[in-house]
């Protein structure tokens, strides 16, 4: 609300600001997915409450892709692809 009052409803300037904010988790994200996976994954500290193989592979394999996606906005974001 206090940035739609503030850009007097500039749906641009607005739609910018959200684009900026969400590129900014996207930066964010990988320094919590992927201890988040470690962690889980790990039998020594999780013990039997530690993720099984197949949950282990497709929990890193949903880190990649959502790695991968993360790093090509942050790109086309900046304007290095198109």
């Amino acid at each position: 609300m206090i940035f739609a009052i503030y850009y007097h409803g500039n749906e641009a300037k607005i739609e910018g600001l959200l684009t900026a904010s969400q590129v900014f988790l996207s930066i964010a994200l990988p320094f919590a997915i992927i201890p988040l996976v470690m962690f889980t994954s790990n039998k020594k500290l999780m013990g039997e409450f530690a993720n099984h193989t197949w949950v282990k592979y497709a929990a890193w394999f949903a880190t990649i892709v959502l790695v991968t996606l993360n790093i090509y906005l942050i790109l086309q974001t900046v304007g290095l692809l198109k």
